[in-house]
């Protein structure tokens, strides 16, 4: 499931980000698009190059990036992506993503390198980290099949058809939005945090940090921290619904999206995909994990997002 999970957000993005119909061809070739896997790599790429800087090795690090860009699989998706974002204002108008950006460059102060960051931001904002979401909601709900039936039922006795399943409609599911939630605090797709560069000297958590250090706040440490959350380590959806036993939890403690100005610009999509693929996929089929996927969470190493194995699931197709 999480490899067909990925194919969809991927193909989904590059309809919408590059006006290509099809996007990227994965659902349709049943396989990863060469791309697709560049882009994996860069993930994880970067997330051990910043493991590397920590211990002190930034300047050469970042000195060695931006002098043989090409080493590194960052570089090689840059590039591609300038060559799209070219293709693609060529291709004249089209309702997608970069028609607006490239519509109001000029206004915006836009050239092609700031148009292909935008392109590439939007691309790993909608793709790799939903597809880790919904990955990680299928295997929370196949493991507690009480609260599978749940969703089940609400989603099934909300609509009739498949057709009657849209954007819209989805925002009424509260407990499947609840599921979704609960997944992003106990395991969220963005493990890190969104880097922030301090302006001035500072007090964070009664350290002094000088001006123009690098920090964050860990989302998966922030999300099991006792002091916020009650049995952090169990998946709770009813925390989401003001269940009385939760009362005590912050939950904007959770922020998997940061906060202020410079929030991920994917906020909004991700949780369209997500409702939306996941209220398909339970109003279409039964769902049982398969018996070497029980302890899919066990050992997954993050790489910024979580290098994820096979998420093996029995499909049943409900027939009307």
């Amino acid at each position: 499931m999480s490899d067909w999970f990925t194919f969809t957000t991927f193909d989904l993005i590059g309809d919408l980000s590059f006006g290509v119909e099809g996007g990227f061809g994965c659902l349709q070739n049943s396989s990863y698009h060469p791309w697709v896997k560049l882009i994996n790599t860069s993930i994880r790429q970067r997330g051990k190059m910043r493991g590397i800087m920590s211990l002190g090795f930034q300047r050469p690090i970042s000195w060695l990036h931006k002098t043989a860009s090409s080493w590194f699989a960052s570089g090689r998706h840059h590039r591609i992506v300038k060559e799209k974002v070219v293709q693609r204002m060529k291709g004249g108008e089209r309702p997608d993503f970069l028609e607006g950006l490239i519509r109001n460059k000029e206004e915006l102060n836009l050239d092609i390198e700031r148009l292909a960051l935008n392109a590439s931001t939007l691309i790993l904002a909608g793709s790799e980290t939903t597809a880790t979401l919904l990955s990680g909601v299928t295997y929370y709900l196949t493991t507690h099949t009480e609260l599978l039936k749940r969703v089940r039922d609400e989603v099934r006795s909300a609509f009739q058809s498949d057709e009657e399943i849209t954007l819209t409609s989805v925002a009424n599911l509260s407990f499947m939005l609840a599921c979704l939630n609960e997944t992003l605090r106990c395991y969220p797709p963005f493990v890190t945090g969104a880097p922030r560069q301090t302006h001035k000297d500072a007090i964070i958590a009664g350290k002094f940090v000088p001006r123009g250090t690098v920090v964050s706040v860990f989302q998966y440490a922030a999300n099991h921290d006792e002091h916020y959350w009650k049995d952090p380590e169990k998946f709770a959806p009813e925390r989401w619904m003001n269940d009385a036993k939760y009362k005590g939890d912050q939950l904007d403690a959770m922020q998997p999206f940061s906060l202020g100005p410079r929030n991920c610009i994917g906020r909004n999509l991700a949780y369209a995909e997500m409702r939306l693929i996941l209220a398909k996929l339970i109003f279409n089929f039964d769902l049982t994990l398969a018996d070497d996927s029980r302890d899919w969470l066990v050992g997954q190493k993050a790489y910024t997002v979580w290098d994820k194995p096979a998420l093996n699931v029995y499909l049943k197709l409900i027939t009307p």
